[in-house]
């Protein structure tokens, strides 16, 4: 069976040597081991994560899937927003009050300002449904 290491926003460790040395620990293990094991790591692509990547042995046995601006968080964020919101409608405020499904809350004005403020993180989304869904 093979196993599998996750790390998930290397990025966002204190200082940029410290996310080298996990990257250069990390592939140094599992290239004299006899175990077969699988790193995904998961990070903005910073300068120094970058380097190790791409100047160091770690490029050799590594492979790197960039997400380019091609992709649109802020319009999957905006999508799930709508279907939170949504969900909320029908199970609190329709439900409970009766009242039509038609009803415009949050606006607009409200959506755009959530899906900036999660400067393109899920998570944010994800906290404002859970956290308006539980009041």
């Amino acid at each position: 069976i093979p196993h599998l290491i996750i790390i998930d926003g290397l990025d966002e460790c204190s200082k940029p040597i410290i996310q080298a040395r996990i990257i250069n620990m990390l592939a140094s293990a599992l290239s004299h081991s006899d175990i077969h094991i699988q790193c995904f790591i998961a990070s903005r692509p910073e300068l120094e994560i970058r380097n190790v990547f791409n100047y160091t042995f770690v490029s050799e046995i590594s492979t790197q899937l960039d997400l380019d601006n091609k992709y649109d968080p802020e319009k999957d964020i905006k999508t799930y927003l709508l279907s939170g919101f949504a969900a909320i409608r029908r199970e609190h405020i329709i439900g409970s009050w009766g009242l039509s499904e038609e009803i415009n809350w949050p606006s607009k004005e409200v959506i755009w300002t959530l899906v900036q403020r999660s400067s393109k993180q899920f998570i944010y989304a994800l906290t404002v449904i859970k956290y308006v869904g539980e009041a």
